[in-house]
């Protein structure tokens, strides 16, 4: 049995903007409620790469709560890494006890992060040692040469070059796309 049964579904389909916007939901309607979840909050709002509202959140946790909660102040020793990109300290945090409740979020976190690092190295540096990339990775030397091989990058002796990563589409807006939106909307309500 979860002890979030009101999110399970989220859980299992890793949909975290829903958590999020649960938590967020609660937080609004109930200080008790809430309190359970904050570890779930501050974690999925970790997945979601969004470290600001993380801080933001800390500082709205009750410090009394925030002294009772065994999985408070490691997870926000973890953020602080996060934002630090503290990557030895990031990935040994990530290796704490969490608890099993806690542990899809935890594995999850890991995932997204080793991806978005992996991301950000193949698409800023020509060239990468192979223990540069262990560290910024979390994985031992021997896994990132299996891995990064898998990926296209190739080896000459201990350094590695990155094949960049294609950007997904993204349904973002942005520039004249966005003010011809925004003036169509505004044109849209004066009508």
């Amino acid at each position: 049995m979860s002890a979030f049964p009101e999110i399970q579904r989220f859980i299992e389909t890793k949909d975290f903007a829903h958590i999020i916007a649960f938590c967020q939901d609660i937080e609004l309607k109930s200080e008790e409620q809430t309190r359970k979840y904050y570890p779930v909050y501050i974690l999925s709002l970790l997945i979601q790469n969004d470290i600001k509202n993380a801080r933001l959140l800390w500082n709205r946790i009750p410090s009394e709560l925030k002294a009772a909660d065994a999985h408070l102040k490691p997870i926000w020793s973890l953020t602080k890494h996060i934002a630090q990109l503290n990557y030895p300290m990031i990935y040994k945090s990530l290796t704490g006890n969490y608890g099993t409740d806690l542990a899809p979020f935890i594995i999850h976190l890991k995932e997204t992060f080793q991806y978005r690092t992996f991301e950000l190295i193949s698409n800023s540096y020509s060239n990468i040692s192979v223990n540069d990339c262990s560290v910024y990775l979390g994985i031992p030397t021997d896994h990132v040469l299996k891995y990064t091989e898998s990926q296209g990058w190739t080896r000459d002796g201990n350094s590695l070059q990155p094949v960049p990563i294609k950007a997904k589409d993204s349904h973002v807006k942005s520039g004249n796309n966005l003010i011809h939106s925004l003036a169509d909307f505004v044109l849209s309500l004066e009508k």
